[in-house]
């Protein structure tokens, strides 16, 4: 699929189908989150795979109470990482690192959308 094309498809999806993502196409979505660019090239974030229903429960009432975050197979949920952050952006660790962490799962859903899954 060109890149033009993956821009196109990406799209929010709140409805999911109850089956696992595949282990591989799960790896690829992650690579391109830890390939996006960074203040610094810190990656001033962590990104946790959740695929536990009691915290996917958790992370759905954090959300604002949308129930569908829950229905998802795996959540990515990104940290920003300020400490490392700091080490480049004295005062500006909070922007920089929840930046880094934004564009990480930015090129993680253009990633997923590449490998035909769903995301929100």
């Amino acid at each position: 699929m060109k890149f033009s094309q993956v821009i196109a498809a990406r799209k929010s999806i709140r409805s999911y189908l109850p089956q696992p993502v595949e282990r591989e196409k799960l790896q690829v979505v992650l690579k391109a989150a830890v390939r996006a660019p960074s203040a610094g090239n810190l990656q001033a974030f962590q990104i946790y795979v959740v695929r536990n229903d009691v915290l996917k429960g958790r992370l759905a009432a954090a959300a604002m109470g949308q129930p569908f975050v829950a229905t998802a197979p795996v959540i990515l949920v990104a940290c920003a990482d300020q400490g490392r952050a700091d080490r480049v952006a004295k005062g500006g660790e909070v922007r920089y690192s929840a930046q880094d962490a934004v564009i990480a799962l930015a090129y993680a859903q253009l990633a997923a959308t590449e490998q035909g899954l769903a995301s929100c």
